[in-house]
């Protein structure tokens, strides 16, 4: 059975997936196109994902997150398996057994574009005060890889103290290598389409029909070559160089195509999850104070605490309606149809 030495470790197991019916394991692995996967194979599986995850604190942000969240009761999911599933799934010789895994620098990227740049609720507060806080507005790419260089710098020094940073940025090594037996099969999401292949013919065995191949999380920021200077690359190929070896990738960055940045978009999304970030903050709170009121005052504490909740429902309501978000819908339009045409001429 599965002993995680670390909180890290911990949420890797947390975050695991493991079918009976298809016998296949995922291990956890964050900013391993691990999000992409859960929605690709749960529903494959029968989950009704959308309705499960409904109203779970993280949904607001970005529901593709709820798959994430603890108050989510998905089926499949580690904590949701009997004991003699988790055995399975770590010993059954006809178990496919894969673990995703990322170049440490392209995941950095990842990790400090959707939650650093753009003010992720309770990202940036959980990094150590020596990093460099991000400015109110972001002007030019220049000034994103010159951020990004300053972040890498940050974060080097705190190589051999990685439990006091976020899971996001720990080593994947020593995130999965307790995980997985020697027989497990570790997957390059570089190489996402040969990955998607394996394991679609391996759950047709068992007749599952997973349908449309899983369309990866693309940031606004998305990584680009172009915006990782040689100072930040050298830094990062240097304190995840365990994860080079292991993983047998080359330490200089993966190349990637050249991505247009909006910087309206941007600063918009930076602006309303810092305002959300308050709200999330006191919802959270509320709930806590829900679960703890005194038996002899309950009603009136139950009654003002949902009151707040209802309160901060419509407050994020009207953001989303307001005028900055309304503004900047042909802009996300825009930006979803470039993807796609870009998608349809790479196939």
């Amino acid at each position: 059975m599965i002993e995680p030495t670390d909180e890290f470790q911990h949420r890797s197991v947390r975050t695991s997936l493991y079918f009976p019916t298809s016998k296949l394991f995922i291990a956890g692995n964050r900013k391993a196109a691990g999000t992409a996967v859960r929605w690709w194979l749960l529903p494959a599986h029968g989950v009704d994902v959308e309705a499960v995850t409904h109203g779970v604190v993280g949904r607001e942000l970005a529901g593709t997150e709820a798959v994430w969240a603890g108050g989510a009761p998905l089926r499949y999911l580690w904590r949701c398996l009997s004991d003699e599933e988790r055995k399975e799934a770590l010993a059954a010789p006809d178990v496919l057994r894969i673990a995703f895994v990322r170049h440490p620098i392209s995941r950095v990227f990842s990790t400090w574009s959707q939650k650093y740049l753009q003010r992720e609720p309770g990202f940036n507060d959980g990094l150590p005060a020596s990093f460099p806080k991000p400015p109110e507005s972001v002007d030019s790419s220049d000034q994103i890889r010159d951020m990004f260089t300053e972040f890498a710098l940050s974060l080097s020094r705190w190589h051999g103290s990685w439990l006091k940073l976020d899971g996001h940025l720990y080593p994947q090594n020593l995130v999965l290598g307790h995980l997985l037996p020697d027989a497990a099969t570790i997957l390059h999401v570089e190489q996402m389409a040969d990955a998607v292949t394996l394991i679609v013919d391996h759950l047709e065995r068992f007749g599952v029909s997973p349908g449309p191949l899983p369309r990866l999380n693309e940031a606004i920021v998305g990584y680009d070559t172009r915006l990782v200077s040689a100072e930040a690359a050298a830094s990062l190929a240097r304190l995840y160089r365990d994860d080079l070896k292991v993983f047998s990738y080359d330490a200089e960055p993966p190349p990637s195509p050249a991505r247009d940045i909006n910087l309206d978009w941007l600063n918009d999304i930076r602006r309303r999850n810092e305002r959300w970030a308050i709200a999330r903050q006191e919802l959270i709170a509320l709930r806590r104070q829900l679960r703890n009121v005194r038996p002899g005052n309950a009603r009136v504490e139950v009654d003002s605490v949902r009151r707040r909740s209802r309160e901060l429902g419509l407050a994020h309501d009207r953001m989303r309606a307001s005028r900055s978000w309304r503004l900047t819908a042909p802009l996300r339009k825009i930006e979803d149809w470039v993807r796609a045409s870009r998608q349809a001429r790479a196939r």
